[in-house]
C-alpha cells in the first residue's frame, strides 16, 4: 500500500504553492495501534495475487488527458501482480505493513489518526504532511481475513487554490495457493 501513498507526490509539490497549513489531527499512540494491528486475523503463507483497481482519480478543473498524463506520471494504474509471502512474514501479521505506512519515505510523513480493529474489520486513517506544507488525508477501509484482503484506500490531497486531487483505489490481495 505504501507505493499508493507516495505516488501522489507530485500532486503535493503542486499543493504547496497558495495552500494554507491545517491544524494537524492529534496522532494515534504506537501502543494502541500495535495493539489494534494484535486484533486483526494473521495472514496464512503462501502465493497471492493482488489486484490494484483505480476507482477514482480527479483534479478539478483537469481534462480526461491531463488526467491520462498525471496517472502515468505517477505511476497509478490498474494492476495484478502475484507475491509469495513467506512463513516469516505470515507470522508477523500485518505489523510491517502498518508500521510502513506511518514511517517518514519520500518525503512523505504519516500519522494515524483512527486505527479501528474489529475481528476482520480495519478502519483508519492517516494525515500527511510533505514538503513546503503540503497535505493528504487517507482513509483505508475493508477486510483483512487469513487469505483474503480487500480494501479501499480513499485520497484527498489539497493542491491550494485549484481544490482537491481525489483518488480512490480498490484493492484485493487472495492467497492462490502454496508459494512456488
Amino acid at each position: 500500500m505504501r507505493a499508493y501513498l507516495a505516488a501522489p507526490l507530485f500532486a503535493l509539490g503542486l499543493a504547496a504553492c497558495g495552500s494554507d497549513a491545517a491544524e494537524p489531527a492529534p496522532s494515534i499512540s504506537q501502543d494502541r495501534i500495535a495493539a489494534e494491528v494484535g486484533e486483526l486475523p494473521v495472514p496464512v503463507a503462501g502465493l497471492y495475487r493482488r489486484t490494484t483497481e483505480i476507482l477514482e482519480f480527479d483534479v478539478p478543473g483537469a481534462s480526461d488527458e491531463d488526467l491520462e498524463k498525471m496517472q502515468q506520471e505517477a505511476k497509478v494504474e490498474n494492476e495484478t501482480e502475484e507475491r509469495c509471502l513467506t512463513e516469516e512474514e505470515a507470522s508477523k501479521g500485518y505489523k510491517d505493513l502498518v508500521q510502513d505506512l506511518s514511517q517518514t519515505q519520500d518525503g512523505l510523513t504519516c500519522n494515524f489518526t483512527q486505527f479501528d480493529a474489529d475481528g476482520s474489520q480495519l478502519d483508519a486513517k492517516l494525515a500527511c504532511d510533505a514538503a513546503l506544507g503540503a497535505s493528504a488525508n487517507i482513509a483505508i477501509a475493508g477486510t483483512m481475513e487469513p487469505e483474503l484482503t480487500d480494501m479501499i484506500m480513499d485520497m484527498s490531497i489539497g493542491l491550494g487554490f485549484v481544490g482537491e486531487m481525489k483518488m480512490k483505489i480498490a484493492m484485493k490481495s487472495e492467497r492462490i495457493g502454496p508459494c512456488p
